[in-house]
C-alpha cells in the first residue's frame, strides 16, 4: 500500500498496525493551528456533559473525572496521581514546565470543561478552579509552573475541597455548606 505524505510533513511514526494514523492527525492539526490535544479535550467535554448533567448529585463531573478507583471518593493519594496526569497532558513540550502558551490553553480548556459539564466556574467549581489556575501554582511567580511546583500544590488542593474534613473528597464536599 503506498502512503502519500504532504511536502514538508515529517514521516509518519508507526503504530503497531504500521498505519502511522496518530503522526498523521497531528502533523494536520499542527499545520492548521489546531493541537490534537484541543481536539481530544474538547470531544471528550462534550460526550461526557450529558452524563454527568443526568447524574444530578453535586460535583458529579468533578467524581467521575478525579476518581481513579471508581468508588466515588477521591483520596490525597488521586488528587496528586490526576494533577501529575493533567501536567504531563499540557506540556506539550515535554520540558518539565508549563510555559504560558501551555497554561492559557490548560486554562481555556478547563473553564470550557467546567462551563458546559460543572454548572460554571460557582460554589465549589469555583475552588476547583481556583486551585488549577497559574497563580495558585506558580509558587515562585517566575511564569512558568514546573510539574514540581504543581505537584507540590496536591496538598492544598485537596484540603479546599475537602470541606467537611473527613479525609476524603465526595459530593458531600460539592452541596451548600459540604
Amino acid at each position: 500500500m503506498m502512503r502519500i505524505r504532504r511536502a514538508g510533513a515529517p514521516p509518519a511514526a508507526k503504530w503497531p498496525d504500521g498505519s502511522g494514523r496518530i503522526a498523521r492527525l497531528t502533523c494536520e492539526c499542527r499545520q492548521t493551528g489546531v493541537t490534537l490535544m484541543r481536539l481530544l479535550l474538547l470531544a471528550s467535554a462534550c460526550a461526557l456533559g450529558t452524563a454527568a448533567l443526568a447524574q444530578g448529585a453535586p460535583g458529579a463531573h468533578f467524581i467521575e473525572n478525579w476518581d481513579m478507583d471508581g468508588d466515588a471518593l477521591i483520596s490525597a493519594a488521586e488528587i496528586v496521581e490526576k494533577r501529575g496526569e493533567i501536567f504531563v497532558m499540557f506540556d506539550q513540550n515535554e520540558d518539565g514546565a508549563l510555559d504560558t502558551a501551555e497554561y492559557d490553553l490548560f486554562d481555556e480548556t478547563r473553564r470550557a470543561d467546567i462551563e458546559a459539564n460543572a454548572g460554571g466556574r460557582k460554589g465549589p467549581m469555583a475552588l476547583v478552579d481556583q486551585a488549577m489556575d497559574r497563580a495558585f501554582n506558580d509558587a515562585d511567580g517566575d511564569g512558568l509552573v514546573s510539574a514540581e511546583e504543581f505537584t507540590a500544590k496536591s496538598a492544598a488542593f485537596f484540603d479546599m475541597l475537602d470541606k467537611n474534613g473527613d479525609g476524603v473528597i465526595s459530593s458531600a464536599d460539592f452541596k451548600p455548606g459540604g
